[in-house]
């Protein structure tokens, strides 16, 4: 079609939305705007996210599927209990033989610690352990949680030298913490540059950090394999 005719339609576009606005309520006018950016902010950011995550998981062979669907709730974790708490860009299934469940967590910012800014966004993966465990929740100081956001639990108190220095230790079960810290685990941790966290409950873990891209979850996996490795033989 010639561009002078389409610029034209264009122009006859304009002006006949413009003069139906006129003869509508301002109400209306309001309604169709709100409408019209909120169908905007869907098109340009919440169907790209979307994409990215299902082509993220197609490639690390696992599935995306909306939050509501993932079971996340059934898991007991601190941190998706957190105030605000909400999770999205879910991907399951499974990976090296672990069944997996992968996905981000929004908390409320508190102040004074909302300048952290990602510090309250987590990437997190749930793995099943190989042995049951109770409440262990083992987070760097770096993520600067605040302390009415950490479990309801008793802190360890024979955490490990290097682990208790640059962690929040806690447990239901102080002394079943204690055995966990291992040196195998106390390694793992430590190679992780205080960059991971972790929590137990029954037979489950939740590995997780500050927010990790889509594109680089096969990191956050590798960290839970870390973990997974680094428990292993205290299951047998």
């Amino acid at each position: 079609m010639n561009p002078w005719i389409r610029l034209l339609g264009l122009l006859v576009a304009i002006v006949a939305a413009a003069l139906f606005l006129k003869v509508l309520p301002p109400l209306v006018v309001l309604a169709i705007f709100v409408g019209g950016v909120a169908y905007a902010n869907h098109v340009l950011t919440v169907v790209p996210r979307r994409d990215r995550a299902r082509g993220t998981a197609e490639l690390l062979g696992l599935r995306a599927v909306p939050a509501e669907q993932a079971g996340l709730s059934a898991f007991p974790f601190a941190l998706l209990q957190r105030p605000g708490a909400s999770t999205r860009d879910v991907m399951v299934g499974p990976w090296r033989g672990v069944e997996v469940r992968i996905f981000d967590v929004e908390t409320a910012a508190a102040a004074p610690f909302a300048a952290g800014g990602d510090a309250r966004r987590f990437s997190g993966a749930i793995a099943p352990l190989p042995f049951e465990a109770p409440h262990v929740a083992v987070e760097p100081q770096g993520f600067l949680t605040p302390p009415d956001e950490r479990p309801n639990v008793p802190v360890v108190p024979g955490a490990p030298e290097p682990v208790a220095r640059a962690f929040d230790v806690r447990s239901a079960d102080p002394a079943f913490a204690e055995g966990l810290l291992d040196e195998r685990l106390t390694d793992w941790l430590r190679s992780r540059e205080e960059s991971t966290g972790f929590e137990t409950y029954g037979r489950a873990v939740l590995v997780y950090e500050r927010w990790v891209p889509a594109r680089e979850r096969d990191v956050l996996l590798e960290a839970l394999r870390g973990f997974l490795d680094a428990v292993g033989a205290q299951g047998e």
